[in-house]
């Protein structure tokens, strides 16, 4: 099944005035050709006002209105009319998207798509689509794609004409992605801080409060919220990776904050009676992207932990090896998981490889050989994993590149990075790591042009050095 190019994605304004029934045919639906008038798909609205004391007065809507009233988005037609998305869309995002940012419900947007979808949902398939690009063979092509210009400003019209909805939120995330993947800054970074604000409008983030929202929607909403939530949560911490003085644009989650439940139940629709949180010691039977969601926050809160002035030294000190141990032990776990589910390892070991050099060499541009030593001394063992682990994509033996997150891009950088400042005498046991970290990003450049400046900024500081 297929929304044809050759129909418009809404009613014309005559049919939609006057309640008709309108065959949406291009570039002239059969009633207006009938009457000699000219056919408009251009309009923008909302069907009816977006009720402006949701943010005046939430305290007295929540009183006497309690939720949004449901409205329907009529989008321009002309443009993004010439984007076919069909179940062939859906079949490939979730073959080689969703494995490793599991957040969007299968069951909803299926029976959403097979129905007669509304245009918020639309966009989040033309978003998938978006998000399925890759670079051609040549790897010249611009990511900033037709497709991706189209999907991006009806995005931003959408949002204009006041949509406030978990599907359209989702479309946002999945440019975000697409942004930070191809490194089109600083697009990526400002998509990001707009998913945290649209997210925070909409209210999703008391989807991690233990007691939240379960008597005004259904569990399955509320897990699908939950899980939009902390992709944000994740994608913030990670894009502050390269300036990590900058503020969040999430507030930090707190101990008990409820993570999503087990994958494989979500994509079922049978979910746990209970939860885990924040606070859990890492398991298995969490799935990925709790793990994930656990991991995001250990690395904002190293974050928080660096960029504190400690008024003790001995508990700022009992902080950093907390912190240490508690990553390390997340890390461990990623591995154990990768030979019981014989699964890739994936974002969380990113974002442990992240947090740790994070934690352990924040003064990232000392090159005196006493700081390098002591940050060597720590890291060597998670740099051999990074060596370990780089294997897997250069040898292709348990994902292939063209469905790799592109939360994987970090950890080669940082670690050649780190070989780059050590002193000379280290040099002859660092030409086979360097190249394979420089490996890494030349096959992960396949699927992800910011690769590409990664490799850039490597050959940058290499003549810096020189």
């Amino acid at each position: 099944m297929a929304l044809s190019e050759s129909l418009a994605w809404n009613a014309c304004n005559f049919c939609q005035k006057r309640k008709r029934s309108c065959d949406r045919l291009l570039p002239s639906c059969s009633t207006c050709t009938a009457r000699g008038i000219v056919c408009d798909y251009s309009m923008m609205k909302r069907s009816t006002p977006f009720p402006p004391g949701y943010f005046l007065d939430n305290a007295v809507f929540q009183a006497y209105q309690s939720s949004l009233p449901t409205a329907e988005v009529v989008l321009a037609g002309t443009a993004l009319d010439a984007i076919s998305i069909s179940e062939s869309v859906l079949h490939e995002y979730f073959q080689r998207i969703h494995w490793w940012m599991p957040v969007i419900s299968k069951l909803r947007i299926y029976g959403e798509f097979r129905k007669r979808p509304n245009v918020e949902t639309k966009l989040q398939i033309a978003a998938m689509k978006v998000l399925l690009w890759h670079p051609p063979a040549d790897g010249d092509a611009d990511p900033r794609t037709r497709t991706y210009n189209i999907v991006k400003n009806s995005v931003i019209e959408a949002v204009s004409a006041g949509a406030l909805t978990l599907p359209l939120l989702q479309a946002q995330l999945l440019l975000a992605i697409y942004e930070l993947g191809h490194a089109i800054y600083p697009t990526a970074y400002l998509t990001i801080g707009a998913c945290s604000r649209y997210g925070l409008a909409l209210g999703i983030d008391l989807s991690l409060q233990p007691e939240s929202l379960s008597h005004v929607i259904s569990q399955m909403e509320l897990e699908e919220q939950r899980r939009t939530w902390w992709a944000i949560v994740i994608l913030d911490r990670h894009i502050q990776l390269g300036n990590q003085r900058r503020p969040l644009s999430t507030p930090d989650p707190s101990a008990d904050s409820v993570l999503p439940c087990d994958d494989a139940a979500f994509d079922e629709g049978v979910l746990p009676t209970s939860a885990f949180t924040v606070s859990s010691s890492p398991a298995i039977e969490m799935g990925m992207l709790a793990r994930m969601s656990q991991a995001g926050f250990l690395l904002g809160r190293v974050y928080r932990h660096n960029q504190n002035k400690p008024t003790d030294p001995s508990d700022h000190e009992d902080e950093f090896w907390q912190l240490d141990r508690t990553i390390r032990s997340l890390l461990n776990l990623s591995y154990v998981e990768g030979e019981v589910r014989r699964m890739a390892v994936c974002g969380q070991t990113d974002l442990c490889f992240s947090a740790l050099i994070a934690l352990h060499d924040h003064q990232s541009l000392r090159t005196d050989e006493a700081y390098v030593d002591t940050v060597l001394s720590y890291l060597k063992p998670i740099l051999d994993l990074m060596s370990w682990d780089s294997n897997i994509f250069i040898n292709g033996t348990m994902v292939r590149v063209e469905d790799a997150s592109p939360l994987l891009l970090t950890w080669p950088y940082q670690a050649a990075r780190i070989y780059n400042r050590l002193p000379e005498e280290y040099e002859e046991t660092l030409v086979s790591p360097m190249k394979q970290m420089k490996e890494k990003l030349k096959v992960m450049s396949r699927r992800w042009k910011a690769a590409d400046a990664y490799l850039q900024l490597l050959e940058l500081r290499e003549t810096t050095r020189a």
